[in-house]
């Protein structure tokens, strides 16, 4: 329903689909990507429309671009934030931080093959070949709810272990 209390004629913006879909696309070069801004166009359009009148095709062409242009503010800067925490993981590893990190991984190694099984099997599935949880219950032949108390319980028995050696 618009201000006027009409209903909204979605019809008007399925007409624009087509170019509004190229559009996004030319402008992010990723599928999902251009379907999630032509999607939050529309639901900007409707928001319009519920207002007034539909917007015109420019109107949707400029909140398609700067929603782009969002987009590729938003990934810009989540890939510097990533580049960051991977240099400043690489400049403190020191030789000691890496003997102490090898040891680490062999000791939650050697937990983690001292779990009973189902547990254990479910979490090398899970946390060393990532696997999906919905996957594992398939060839496990169990419920996914199943797999998820295994996982909750292997995590559990390893977090009392690790904490009992190291606090």
């Amino acid at each position: 329903m618009n201000a006027a209390g009409n209903s909204i004629d979605l019809t008007h913006y399925l007409e624009d689909k087509g170019w509004m879909e190229s559009l996004a696309l030319s402008l992010v070069g990723d599928r999902a990507t251009a379907d999630d801004i032509v999607q939050e166009t529309w639901l900007a359009a409707v928001r319009k429309g519920a207002a007034g009148p539909p917007p015109s095709g420019f109107w949707l062409a400029r909140v398609l671009r700067n929603l782009a242009a969002r987009a590729h503010r938003t990934a810009f800067r989540r890939a510097r934030r990533e580049r960051m925490a991977l240099r400043s993981d690489r400049v403190a590893m020191t030789p000691e931080r890496i003997v102490q990190r090898a040891e680490l991984q062999h000791r939650i190694a050697t937990v983690i093959v001292a779990l009973d099984e189902p547990y254990r099997s479910t979490i090398v599935k899970r946390f060393f070949e990532d696997v999906p949880v919905k996957e594992i219950a398939r060839l496990q032949g169990v419920a996914e709810a199943t797999t998820w108390t295994r996982l909750n319980r292997a995590l559990d028995h390893l977090r009392v272990r690790l904490d009992r050696e190291y606090g």
